[in-house]
């Protein structure tokens, strides 16, 4: 026990200095793990850890079962503090330095095969995240082998060669930092112009590491093949992060501190106070020849709204191939609802929006903002099974609402469940069935369709006027 609290002190002391470094391929050093991030419809599980032991090991001694894989990560609660669980290990072998298995009798290298799914709590390591502290991922694991004598804890890094395509970067403007991490595809021509996506992430996505921002919903698969084939120039990607999420809003309650989408929580505030304020706008309104003006619902305009529009124009700025009358923004929850609050206050600057499963409450869209809205392209994804935000007082109400204020290019993808797309099953052989939330693992997938035309076939037709 006390040297599991001493380990855990120690942890605790090098967590601020422990660095998120991503890589598409990566030896570890002696002493030291590599941990393996490929990327699932379920999120960014880590499956496999590469070692590099410091004594030679013989193949026919190495035994999955020997070996324990304790793992230790920051908290996600607003608190300090670390804790600790432990990977299934269903598999163990010699291999190379870049993890393939290898033939050879003995050698330094071994690979263990982690047990990985949505019901495992410590598959993803970003579940543990401190998201909404200003802190790197803190997500360490502690490797032993007694008949081998090995105790390993040192990380150099993680392998995934998605996200290891991006680069990553943060700007701050007036004093609020926003990650972010981006890609642009290899030039065809010198004077191609590409069209550029936005990717805005969920709520649980938000913090200081951009790679959560990716990989969290899979936003990497932007770049693949699958998704670029729609645009023959390539599109470029940019994938922004906020601290927090983007549901925190300009509006701060009667405490000082900033409200978030829907603001709930000053709600009773409101209507305690509501005499007063209806007295007060009287009065106003008699001191005054000038009707008192309509008012925007509270907590509605993201507190990231001028720092993420700083951002494009600032990207775009530096990379003069990028089409500016071809920005899409696509967001998934929180992301959705982003995408809804930048073309309503930038209706001029985008092309077209893809919120999916989007967290933007219908009540909270006044007519005027539906009338905007009504006049930009947009392509609404979601599942009818969603508990977490319903369509009913979300995606479903505002489609419905825009439909009938005349929109003209207007599109759906509604679906009724969400499964694993990629052979991941459950214990019976079926797909594994997600959060119905998670539409994104079909939109990302190029599996969003309106009739025959595709989410994406026709996100490269939008061009602004």
């Amino acid at each position: 026990m006390n040297k599991l609290f001493a380990f855990l002190v120690a942890l605790f002391l090098i967590s601020p200095v422990f660095a998120l470094d991503v890589r598409d391929k990566m030896v570890p050093a002696e002493n030291q793990y590599v941990l393996y991030m490929p990327g699932y419809d379920g999120g960014p599980w880590t499956d496999k850890v590469v070692m590099h032991t410091e004594d030679r090991v013989q193949a026919k001694k190495i035994y999955a079962g020997d070996f324990e894989a304790a793992v230790i990560f920051r908290k996600r609660k607003l608190s300090v503090g670390l804790e600790m669980g432990t990977r299934k290990i269903t598999a163990a072998y010699l291999c190379d330095e870049y993890g393939n298995k290898s033939d050879a009798e003995e050698g330094k290298f071994i690979a263990l095969e982690l047990y990985v799914g949505d019901k495992d709590q410590y598959s993803d390591m970003f579940t543990h995240y401190a998201a909404f502290l200003d802190v790197e991922p803190l997500y360490i694991l502690r490797i032993k082998n007694e008949e081998l004598g090995i105790n390993i804890d040192k990380y150099t890094g993680v392998v995934s060669p998605d996200a290891a395509k991006f680069k990553t970067d943060k700007r701050v403007f007036n004093s609020l930092a926003v990650p972010y991490a981006w890609w642009l595809p290899e030039k065809k021509s010198d004077d191609a112009k590409v069209p550029l996506i936005v990717w805005f992430h969920g709520a649980a996505e938000g913090g200081s590491s951009p790679y959560l921002a990716l990989l969290g919903t899979q936003a990497v698969n932007l770049i693949g093949p699958d998704i670029q084939k729609y645009f023959p120039e390539g599109a470029a990607v940019l994938v922004p992060q906020a601290q927090s999420a983007w549901l925190e809003s300009t509006d701060k309650d009667f405490t000082g501190n900033r409200m978030w989408v829907p603001a709930n929580v000053s709600a009773w505030f409101d209507e305690l106070f509501k005499p007063l304020t209806e007295v007060s706008d009287a009065l106003q309104s008699k001191l005054s020849d000038d009707k008192p003006a309509a008012k925007r619902p509270k907590a509605t305009v993201s507190y990231y709204t001028i720092a993420v529009k700083n951002l494009i124009d600032d990207f775009v700025a530096y990379h003069p191939e990028i089409d500016t009358s071809r920005i899409y923004l696509g967001g998934a929850s929180a992301g959705g609802y982003m995408v809804l609050n930048m073309m309503l206050r930038y209706p001029d600057s985008f092309a077209a929006g893809f919120p999916i499963s989007e967290a933007y409450p219908d009540s909270r869209l006044t007519d005027s903002d539906i009338k905007l809205l009504s006049l930009q392209p947009l392509w609404f994804s979601w599942s009818e099974d969603d508990k977490t935000v319903k369509p009913a007082k979300n995606s479903a109400a505002t489609f419905d609402r825009l439909k009938l204020a005349g929109a003209e290019n207007l599109h759906s993808s509604v679906f009724e469940k969400v499964y694993d797309l990629h052979g991941f099953n459950d214990k019976r052989g079926r797909p594994v069935e997600y959060d119905a939330h998670s539409v994104w693992i079909y939109a990302l997938n190029d599996k969003c369709f309106d009739g025959q035309t595709s989410l994406f076939e026709w996100l490269n037709s939008q061009k602004l006027n």
